[in-house]
């Protein structure tokens, strides 16, 4: 009768580390170009999510110049985290974005901040999310493109097997 108090604890504790990993991942949404997509999109490989404050997405295009230089082929994905007061709609920040954003270049919209609260995310600054070919998320970084970090980056994304070789768009 030892062995049972054993085998629920056991249990119990593999159910605590399975449910703590298991982040869901955020739905599909909206871009600028009225298409929608998510991570499920690519291909099983891994990918790098850069999601930020739409009031910040100039440092995303630091980030994709300093990370494809070194790898062309990296499969990423963008997302606008959008502030929540005052809220603005749906098509002024995607009209917006349409205007800023480099011609062609999908950006996620996240009106309602699901990528921020999954993975308690501040994003004020960048936060790169790396997610190996499973969709497990393997680490994260967040900062600017400084040269340190990039380099941490890098290091990161090639240690991954299957490097990614297009990105969605």
């Amino acid at each position: 009768m030892k062995i049972l108090p054993f085998i629920v604890a056991t249990l119990l504790s593999l159910s605590g580390t399975l449910s703590a990993q298991a982040t869901a991942l955020p739905p599909a949404l909206p871009d600028q170009f009225g298409a929608t997509g998510a991570l499920s999109d690519f291909p099983r490989a891994p990918v790098l999510v850069i999601v930020v404050s739409a009031r910040r997405l100039r440092q995303v295009q630091r980030w994709e110049e300093a990370l494809r230089s070194e790898l062309p082929g990296l499969l990423s994905m963008r997302v606008a985290d959008i502030d929540q007061q005052p809220q603005p709609q749906l098509d002024d920040v995607a009209g917006t974005l349409a205007k800023r954003a480099p011609a062609g270049v999908p950006i996620l919209i996240d009106m309602d901040n699901e990528w921020a609260r999954a993975f308690a995310l501040n994003t004020r600054e960048p936060c790169l999310l790396l997610f190996d070919a499973n969709r497990k998320l393997v680490t994260q970084w967040r900062g600017r493109a400084r040269a340190e970090l990039v380099s941490a980056v890098i290091a990161g994304i090639q240690g991954l097997p299957s490097a990614g070789t297009s990105e969605r768009g």
